[in-house]
């Protein structure tokens, strides 16, 4: 893991929307990384009317959530 995070969890949870959380307590996402993968999910779930924020957790570590609206 490039985060040096040693837990990892993954949230799924479907209502009106689908929302998909990934959170670590690794280094938090540096400003300097490169976000290739990072722009792809967020131009894919933009195409489906979602959105994708990726945050530093006050504690540390990161979280990734990944949301689209069901239809």
């Amino acid at each position: 893991m490039h985060s040096n995070g040693s837990i990892l969890v993954v949230t799924v949870e479907a209502a009106d929307e689908l929302v998909i959380s990934v959170v670590d307590n690794g280094i938090g996402m540096p400003d300097d990384v490169a976000r290739s993968g990072l722009r792809h999910l967020e131009h894919r779930v933009v195409g489906l009317g979602g959105s994708l924020t990726v945050t530093t957790e006050p504690v540390g570590g990161t979280r990734l959530t990944w949301r689209v609206p069901l239809r």
